[in-house]
């Protein structure tokens, strides 16, 4: 089974914890690779594009912000 049952609170903070550690590590490698090719950061909209659908979007937005301005300084 890809998601935990959400139907108890239990459930509902392990499918959390689950969507937020797949998107982290999907962006935080997504970043890494542009990063490796020594591309800029403000170039990032031009290399890449992130598709977002079913149950991660939300989290998506906020956690790529997150890592550009804790992990890579943006402003």
């Amino acid at each position: 089974m890809l998601y935990p049952d959400d139907s108890t609170p239990q459930g509902k903070e392990l499918r959390f914890k689950q969507q937020y550690f797949f998107v982290s590590a999907s962006l935080q490698d997504l970043l890494g690779q542009h990063m490796a090719e020594r591309r800029p950061l403000k170039d990032l909209s031009n290399a890449i594009a992130v598709q977002l659908n079913d149950t991660h979007p939300a989290l998506t937005v906020v956690e790529l912000m997150r890592l550009l301005v804790d992990t890579y300084d943006m402003e």
